[in-house]
């Protein structure tokens, strides 16, 4: 059966931005006339309204995509669908009040397509999936045209790939009878396996500018009230220095000493408010790997499970880009490398999907992440004889299990047998451990062969 157009999609990078379209594509809410008019934000436009609506829509995007991939695992959740329909309609309706015309011709195309699944008229299939996935893809690179124009020359480019997602959503039909039916939780469907079933991935908020930070309103009420009795404090130790009090009980200065004592419990309570502020959950982290573990499935033909847990836990929001990218490593190694094709795990008497498991939590001073998988488990011969071959072994050598799995962070080391976009060229791991010792962190390895490997990994609260 030909393959759905855009099946493959959601496996390629942010896509650039281009003049014009590269495929004929009908008159639309962006384009009436079918030509690729390069618009510009409105001279009158609010500014600061726009700011908001970005930060908006890529929280309505983020909560769209959590429900998406949850979806895929239980199509039949209603409400699942209805959050998904709900944050392409807000996005629409808000972009179609600033002028935001492809935007908006993105979002009601994507939410026409869920409103179609919504009232039964289609399943929530494999297609159907990745279609609404690539729309999420698609605005958050419309997001980011909008938020290079605000602060550049105005000009609204169009990001590749726009107007033919457009034509998709508009035309979509089942291509396949498998796509007609639900993706199924276990085992293959007319020998079309679901590329992944997301796990229990929370709803996360948008992604943070760098120049700025969400805080929740209670702790910022908290902070208000803070530096409030701060002052007053302060007031009071002036004043009773300029008055001059005296003994006060056994101390010639008991009273000045009581205010000082009072002030500087609230100064600390201060600093220990204003370094959680710059914490942040691990949620959208944990989101994206989500969306990452799909893709990879999708890519090698594996059915996997994601399930994620703690993803309340903060960090600091200075290590979340390292450590998001460290994780992307390793789930991507752990769907190619660790969990085996249907067929192995069938003939294995495994179940079907495999299961990626993500835990976070937090004891004293530390963040704690345990990455574990239920595939074949490192395979100790294979890792000692590519060492033995890349001469970082000799054949003498007799190393520990611990000795043998840490050799798999070594610079070029893999174990695959071909070099593919995944993986092969032994970069991945030694990017963890790379980025790991940069956030002061470390990894301990777990593997039984034939059960599954598990990663854990330490990392201190704050790199202050």
């Amino acid at each position: 059966m030909p393959p759905h157009p855009l099946d493959d999609a959601a496996t390629r990078p942010m896509p650039p931005v281009v003049a014009g379209p590269e495929l004929p594509h009908a008159p639309h809410l962006a384009d009436r006339d079918g030509s690729a008019v390069i618009e510009c934000l409105a001279d009158d436009i609010d500014r600061d309204l726009l700011a908001e609506f970005l930060e908006e829509g890529r929280e309505c995007v983020a909560h769209a995509e959590a429900a998406l991939l949850a979806l895929e695992g239980n199509p039949s959740d209603t409400e699942a669908v209805n959050r998904v329909f709900r944050a392409f309609h807000t996005v629409k309706g808000t972009s179609g009040f600033l002028g935001l015309a492809r935007i908006t011709a993105c979002a009601h195309d994507a939410e026409s397509l869920l409103s179609r699944v919504r009232d039964r008229e289609i399943a929530f299939s494999r297609g159907c999936a990745d279609l609404a996935l690539q729309s999420a893809d698609m605005l958050k690179s419309l997001f980011a045209v909008v938020a290079r124009a605000l602060h550049g020359d105005g000009r609204l480019p169009v990001p590749e790939g726009y107007f033919a997602l457009l034509e998709a959503l508009a035309s979509y039909v089942p291509l396949r009878a498998v796509d007609t039916e639900p993706v199924p939780l276990h085992g293959p469907a007319d020998g079309v396996f679901p590329a992944v079933i997301a796990g229990d991935v929370a709803e996360a908020g948008a992604e943070a500018e760098e120049s700025t930070i969400r805080i929740r309103i209670d702790r910022f009420d908290r902070l208000t009230d803070l530096v409030d009795e701060l002052v007053t404090a302060q007031s009071m130790i002036a004043q009773s220095l300029i008055a001059g009090e005296g003994a006060v009980g056994d101390s010639p200065q008991y009273a000045l000493l009581r205010k000082v004592t009072h002030t500087s419990t609230i100064v600390r309570e201060l600093q220990d408010l204003t370094r959680s502020l710059r914490m942040v959950p691990l949620g959208p982290v944990f989101q994206k790997l989500a969306r990452v573990v799909r893709d990879t499935a999708t890519k090698v033909g594996k059915p996997v499970k994601f399930v994620a847990e703690g993803d309340e836990v903060e960090i600091h929001r200075t290590m979340v880009d390292r450590l998001g990218a460290l994780l992307v490593h390793m789930v991507r190694n752990a769907v190619d490398h660790g969990i085996e094709p249907p067929a192995e795990r069938m003939a294995h008497g495994k179940p079907l999907p495999g299961v990626i498991r993500l835990r976070a939590y937090r004891t004293p001073g530390h963040i704690g992440l345990e990455l574990s998988d239920d595939g074949r488990g490192l395979q100790r011969e294979r890792i000692v004889r590519r060492a033995i071959e890349r001469g970082l072994l000799d054949s003498e050598s007799r190393l520990g299990d611990v000795g043998v799995f840490n050799l798999i962070f070594a610079p070029g080391f893999s174990t695959a047998e071909q070099v593919t976009d995944i993986s092969g060229r032994g970069v991945g791991l030694d990017v963890v451990r790379r980025n790991l010792e940069a956030l002061h962190g470390r990894v301990d390895i777990r593997s039984v062969a034939g059960k599954g490997a598990t990663f854990i990994l330490q990392l201190p609260l704050s790199l202050r």
